[in-house]
């Protein structure tokens, strides 16, 4: 071995260490910018599994301990190649540097004498155990490189002693879900995994069409307040001889009459009222599109769209205000700009109730109450 000395970050604390090159069993010597074998020249320094030092710009997890003789005490270091982070019971975000490794065959080397059977397309990942992470639950969900985990099984006995060492995670591959998962913060079920869902049919409750006229509803499925993409929707009519819908949501005058079209969505419904009429009569309306339940300090889009008889009329001028909940008092909980049909909410950084406004030149209108809420 040739040692090198360097200073590095333990604990807050720059500490002088000597630095070898780590060799794995056998005399194979593992990746040199991977492993390091680390003496500390304060010889009376306690070290555990599972605590880190920082070099080189990045952290390093001591994964193994061993000693020379009585006296001194020398440290397997593996650099960390990921971050993992989640929100945890408080609702606060952990994030830990950790060792992930992607398995691609059966009999995959762990460490440098120890061999773990693992079935293909699994990763494993090595943590500190720690109040937090002693926490983690097998079938919780992860974001890892942009890539969604699930794990399968969670080792917090085999190196743990007197509440100091190491977690192993045994994680498999899972789907994004679009609607919890914060990729930009690399969280999974950061919106609340909680389904709650709801439907809004945005040409309104009512319509009148004549006959032989058709309309085609616009429906938006929201789950706990967020906008779902690509919705499994169904329709159907309580009176095919005044009105017919298709697979698809457009409405066919048939006769004289009224009837109900009723929409259903992850077995919640919404209906919407339909008269048809010898001549079309004018029936004005406007729906806000967007996310009713948001998080501080995050960012949405809202779009307004006004229809008459349900059919959207998209050359519209509009204006946009925003109030407290009471729908008159001035709120300082969220800015708002808009340009045409679309506008932008930041919300502040405390909790609350909003309401969005938005009418026309004639005077039509419509509001979206909304709740900002903290992460937990």
């Amino acid at each position: 071995y040739s040692p090198d000395i360097y200073t590095v970050t333990y604990k807050g604390t720059p500490v002088t260490v000597r630095l070898f090159n780590e060799k794995a069993a056998g005399g194979l010597t593992h990746i040199k910018d991977d492993f390091r074998r680390v003496l500390f020249q304060n010889i009376q320094q306690v070290v555990n599994l599972g605590d880190y030092i920082t070099f080189g710009g990045f952290d390093w997890l001591c994964t193994d301990t061993n000693s020379i003789n009585r006296l001194i005490n020398y440290y397997t270091f593996r650099r960390c190649n990921t971050k993992i982070s989640w929100i945890d019971p408080n609702g606060v975000i952990q994030t830990y540097s950790a060792i992930a490794e992607t398995l691609t065959n059966k009999r995959e080397e762990l460490k440098e004498w120890k061999f773990i059977e693992t079935v293909f397309g699994k990763m494993l990942m090595s943590i500190p155990y720690d109040s937090n992470t002693s926490q983690i639950y097998e079938k919780q969900r992860f974001i890892v490189n942009n890539r969604a985990y699930i794990v399968s099984y969670v080792d917090n006995y085999t190196y743990v002693k007197n509440g100091v060492g190491l977690i192993a995670l045994a994680l498999e591959n899972d789907q994004i879900n679009p609607i919890f998962d914060n990729l930009t913060l690399g969280i999974a079920n950061y919106y609340n995994s909680q389904q709650s869902f709801s439907i809004v049919i945005n040409n309104g409750t009512s319509a009148s069409i004549g006959v032989n006229e058709t309309l085609q509803l616009n429906v938006s499925v929201y789950d706990n307040g967020a906008l779902v993409s690509n919705p499994i929707i169904t329709y159907s009519t309580n009176n095919s001889a005044i009105a017919i819908v298709s697979a698809s949501g457009l409405v066919t005058g048939v006769a004289l009459g009224n009837c109900t079209i009723t929409v259903s969505s992850y077995n919640v419904n919404a209906t919407i009222s339909i008269n048809v009429v010898s001549a079309s009569q004018n029936n004005y309306s406007c729906t806000i599109t967007g996310n009713n339940q948001v998080l501080i300090n995050q960012t949405q889009q809202y779009t307004v769209t006004f229809y008459n008889n349900g059919v959207a009329d998209n050359d519209v001028a509009s204006q946009w205000w925003l109030t407290a909940s009471d729908g008159v008092s001035q709120t300082s909980l969220a800015a708002l700009s808009f340009s045409g049909n679309n506008a932008t909410l930041v919300m502040g950084s405390q909790p609350g109730g909003i309401k969005l406004w938005v009418k026309d030149a004639s005077g039509v209108s419509t509001s979206l109450p909304i709740t900002i809420n903290n992460l937990w």
